[in-house]
């Protein structure tokens, strides 16, 4: 699923809902709003990586988490986790919550949770 034209929650510091907007308005405003990354590791302890297509408008051809997504209004950031590895791994596997962390640069203001998870068999790439 992409997220180019779908709603997202603008959000204050404490994590608060202030405004709903399509995504692409946010990201032109600079305004705060949520997202997930999860960090899948195997037994052996190898984290899966990925490099994000060069075709997408935010850092294209950067290598990154094994998987994020912004986090839509109908979705909470746990129902967005397990949706992102499913839709975009082909993973169901359990998923730990680590925390929230902020990004804020050029480009991003993200609240993001963070996830980590252990699977053994390859994540398969059926997404972004």
């Amino acid at each position: 699923m992409s997220d180019f034209g779908m709603s997202l929650h603008v959000i204050d510091e404490a994590d608060r809902v202030v405004d709903t907007l399509p995504s692409e308005g946010i990201h032109r405003r600079g305004l705060l709003h949520r997202a997930m990354h999860a960090l899948v590791r195997n037994s052996a302890g190898a984290l899966y990586v990925r490099k994000r297509s060069p075709d997408l408008e935010l850092y294209p051809g950067v290598w990154t988490s094994s998987v994020g997504e912004h986090v839509f209004v109908e979705e909470s950031y746990d129902d967005t986790a397990r949706r992102a590895m499913k839709e975009f791994l082909g993973l169901d596997v359990p998923l730990d919550f680590v925390g929230k962390t902020r990004v804020h640069d050029e480009i991003e203001n993200e609240l993001v949770a963070v996830y980590a998870a252990r699977a053994d068999s390859i994540p398969r790439k059926v997404g972004k």
